[in-house]
């Protein structure tokens, strides 16, 4: 049986989300990959069952876009039957793109996701973010609870907004988040205030026993030996045309495709290989413009997002979030500049985020631009 709501909650495979343009259905692909017959199968499903668009979030998954609800059963079948996406959604696991086989990345995500069944039921947007690599690099991904290693490369899981932590290994590391699940979920009944994590951080509501080991201070998402994974492209704004992809996908012919929460995707075992629609993505994986879908998509929004996007991307800010309402579904935290929808006209809102008091309030876009 397949969930429907048109808002206040995160869409899954076999939970619809009525958008502007249809239906929609949020999949999460195992370690956030995808063999090539599989990714070929998803851009068939998307062209067949959808419109043929399709997201790629900030956490590394994807969003089919535009389904008529009488295919929303079949597809979800579909999706869950060729193992396109995992089953289970209870604990959300974000796992650096940046994974070997048999890593630490690897290693955690298995015993994770093979016990996830036995943690308590949490909020729908709670998740856990591996990020077990020489350096972390997703700090900028929200997550409520990071697995991250010290400076002396000892494994460490910290709750977001600290920085501190706890040493953990693959014995105690599901006592460890069970304990965590409880005191959110506790945290929650208790206090108004308390909605993500990070609220108990703030609050000092975190038990002295999590905050015992330093986090490393730096986050520099910059290789230099990128090509090792693969050929990294760009997926601008987070959208893939399902037919142009499907082209990229045949000529490319790559063994597996990795879906980072960068909007960007790894072509495994391919580097060489070009194409007009998806731009070679360099070593630096900082984004500095999101956006999300805009009014095109998403009845929320009250302007084109992606249009503004493309006449702000060179414009001196590190970081700027264009969201199309006070939601701010593209980026949740703090930006350096941040623009809003309001009414067709623009908030804008320095060093916040989308939900913040904006600074100047309900401009046209030549009176944007004029004074940016």
């Amino acid at each position: 049986m397949i969930d429907i709501k048109k808002n206040g909650w995160c869409p899954f495979y076999n939970k619809a989300f009525l958008a502007k343009d249809g239906y929609l259905l949020r999949i999460t692909p195992n370690k956030s990959s995808l063999s090539y017959d599989k990714a070929v199968h998803l851009c068939k499903l998307s062209l067949s069952m959808g419109n043929g668009l399709m997201d790629l979030t900030n956490r590394g998954n994807i969003q089919i876009r535009g389904i008529k609800k009488l295919d929303i059963e079949k597809l979800s079948k579909e999706l869950l039957e060729k193992e396109i996406t995992v089953e289970n959604d209870k604990v959300k696991i974000i796992i650096s793109p940046f994974w070997f086989r048999d890593d630490d990345n690897i290693n955690f995500s298995n015993i994770i996701s093979s016990k996830s069944y036995y943690f308590p039921k949490s909020p729908d947007k709670f998740s856990i973010a591996i990020d077990l690599g020489t350096q972390p690099v997703l700090r900028d991904v929200f997550s409520d609870i990071r697995l991250e290693k010290t400076d002396q490369g000892e494994n460490i899981l910290y709750v977001d907004g600290s920085n501190l932590g706890r040493i953990i290994n693959k014995k105690n590391i599901i006592s460890y988040i069970f304990e965590l699940l409880e005191l959110y979920n506790d945290s929650i009944r208790k206090y108004k205030y308390i909605k993500r994590m990070s609220c108990i951080v703030k609050h000092s509501l975190l038990p002295k026993k999590w905050m015992e080991i330093p986090v490393v201070k730096s986050s520099k998402i910059k290789f230099s030996n990128l090509k090792r994974f693969g050929g990294s492209y760009i997926a601008k704004y987070g959208r893939i045309d399902a037919t142009l992809f499907l082209d990229f996908l045949k000529i490319a012919r790559p063994t597996n495709i990795r879906f980072t929460p960068f909007k960007r995707f790894i072509f495994e075992n391919n580097n060489n290989v070009e194409h007009r629609a998806f731009a070679i993505a360099d070593n630096n994986y900082k984004i500095k413009v999101y956006s999300c879908p805009g009014s095109i998509s998403c009845s929320s929004s009250t302007i084109n997002t992606h249009e503004l996007a493309d006449r702000l991307n060179d414009l001196r800010y590190n970081k700027i979030h264009i969201s199309g309402c006070k939601k701010g579904c593209a980026f949740s935290k703090p930006a350096e500049l941040t623009l809003v929808g309001n009414n067709g006209l623009i908030d804008v809102i320095f060093n916040g985020k989308a939900s913040d008091k904006p600074n100047f309030s309900s401009l046209t876009d030549k009176e944007l631009l004029n004074n940016l």
